[in-house]
């Protein structure tokens, strides 16, 4: 470096030295007032912003625990299951932000369309509607939540392509068949459960098959399907059946049970569909069922109906399915010891001495008694061994054999009579 170059250096750093360190103002006074009271203005903009962020942290803070507190209200007021309170608070923890700005005065409620709703609202009202219909409609009219009018829950509340929930494509076909008959559509809602493997698999979309209502609600932490539940009409007046949905469960209590008939119901009863019963089996599950929709499966309080949802004039009959209780009475009669009105002993083990007289003897008295009828236990769900043995054709063969004072038939009578009572109901209902 030159002597020249290190002078120029020098000079610069002494120039930049006194503009650091200089207090002399070049501007003028009433610029400097300009530029403080810039400075202040700031200063309160600044102090402004922290405070309303400040505010809006503790309002989030307080939607929180709005939330849970309608979740724990509505777990004391309509005793919402476990799996249903589990399902509303994974919903719930992602709806804080905007469950509670939708305010009713905004947007007119019931003509709201799903794409003005985030996805993770229209999960929490779909599944919040699924396992209660009445705490939906508390929430929305106490809680002024703005959640959508249950008309719009029901467009919502359907599936397409097979997912679970009210299947689309079913409801259309059936609103299409109202449509062109010139008589009532009569119907029997049909639902079982069915059970599938309890396995959960990616299908390059999602993980299937976790329980799912339809709703949309996928997370991890729910429970994996064990069972299938299907909701069937049957025509009465006509010859054809129709599934309309399919839910994946893992248990459902008779409260959630009776929300999700009781949707149906209003569904086909929009549709011009008039539903005179509902059959299915006798799991404790289905007759608590029956006790939520105002029916009663007691001997002492027998109510063989319930009033219709939507039309209180209208009654909804119960049945249960008249095979699956023939196979209950069968249970009962081969591990249980019965007694008539009259004091008379009815036994299963008539029915096995009946068989060992047959294969001892290698004839058969005109029925269908087999080892398998015999050896029931392993092939308990068959109907058809269940309903071979309760016949009218067994009952005969034992009167044969009491007719020929046969030792071990003696005092079958009452055993007779039972057989030929169930086969005659069996026949009358099936």
């Amino acid at each position: 470096m030159t002597t020249k170059d290190s002078y120029c250096n020098k000079q610069q750093h002494t120039k930049q030295l006194q503009q650091e360190h200089s207090y002399i103002a070049t501007e003028s006074p009433r610029t400097l007032t300009k530029q403080i009271q810039t400075n202040k203005d700031e200063m309160l903009r600044q102090k402004k912003r922290i405070k309303v962020l400040q505010n809006r942290v503790r309002r989030l803070k307080t939607k929180v625990a709005s939330v849970n507190d309608v979740i724990e209200d509505l777990k004391n007021r309509f005793k919402l299951s476990g799996k249903g309170e589990s399902m509303l608070t994974v919903c719930g923890s992602a709806i804080t932000n905007d469950l509670l700005h939708r305010l009713s005065k905004q947007q007119k409620a019931g003509h709201l369309l799903r794409k003005n709703y985030t996805a993770a609202l229209c999960q929490f009202a779909l599944t919040l509607n699924f396992y209660s219909a009445k705490a939906y409609k508390y929430v929305r009219n106490t809680f002024d939540l703005c959640l959508p009018h249950p008309t719009v829950i029901q467009n919502w509340y359907r599936s397409i392509h097979g997912e679970p929930g009210f299947i689309q494509e079913s409801f259309h076909i059936l609103r299409q068949h109202v449509a062109t008959q010139n008589k009532p559509v009569i119907c029997n809602l049909t639902t079982d459960e069915m059970a599938i493997k309890k396995h959960v698999e990616w299908d390059e979309k999602q993980f299937r098959v976790y329980v799912d209502s339809g709703t949309g609600v996928q997370d991890d932490t729910l429970p994996p399907a064990t069972e299938a539940l299907v909701f069937m009409v049957v025509a009465v007046n006509g010859n054809w059946k129709l599934p309309i949905a399919y839910f994946f469960i893992d248990s459902l209590n008779g409260g959630d049970r009776a929300n999700l008939v009781t949707q149906c119901l209003c569904r086909l009863y929009d549709l011009g569909v008039t539903v005179m019963s509902i059959t299915c089996d006798r799991a404790s599950s289905n007759l608590a069922m029956f006790r939520e929709l105002g029916a009663s499966t007691d001997p002492n309080a027998l109510q063989s109906f319930f009033p219709h949802p939507s039309n209180n004039a209208h009654k909804i009959h119960i049945f249960l399915d008249v095979c699956h209780m023939l196979k209950l009475v069968r249970n009962t009669l081969a591990s249980q010891t019965l007694i008539n009105g009259d004091g008379k002993h009815i036994k299963w083990q008539y029915v096995e001495e009946l068989h060992k007289l047959q294969e001892g003897e290698g004839l058969k008295a005109a029925h269908k008694l087999r080892t398998p009828h015999i050896e029931w236990q392993r092939l308990k769900m068959k109907v058809n061994l269940a309903a071979q043995v309760i016949s009218n054709s067994v009952g005969n063969a034992l009167e044969l054999c009491l007719a020929l004072n046969l030792p071990q038939f003696k005092g079958c009578k009452a055993t007779v009579v039972f057989l030929k009572t169930f086969d005659h109901l069996f026949d009358i209902l099936n």
